[in-house]
């Protein structure tokens, strides 16, 4: 099953001083320890989070910082896990012995 999502962004920019790098971060609605942080080397624009856990809602925003330390407010976005709903395939059924 697969638990992980493939996030991607674009579109920051900075005239005067140009973007350093981007930071992203993220957590599961409801809970305030951060599922994902840190920074984001350059001007990456994917990330992979996996691990994710079903039925939980993930939070994300990505924030462009410049090269005097300004940081925009960032871009959001969020999902839910969804379980998948997919049944089992069908099996057979085999009966072994005689009438009676």
């Amino acid at each position: 099953m697969n638990t992980t999502f493939e996030l991607s962004w674009g579109g920051f920019s900075d005239a005067l001083s140009g973007l350093r790098g981007l930071q992203a971060g993220g957590r599961d609605l409801g809970v305030s320890n951060l599922q994902l942080r840190g920074s984001l080397p350059g001007y990456g624009t994917t990330f992979s989070h996996g691990g994710l856990v079903l039925g939980k809602t993930y939070y994300y925003r990505v924030c462009a910082a410049d090269n005097v330390g300004n940081v925009s407010t960032g871009a959001t976005a969020l999902k839910k896990v969804l379980p998948e709903y997919d049944p089992p395939t069908s099996g057979s059924v085999i009966i072994h012995g005689k009438a009676g």
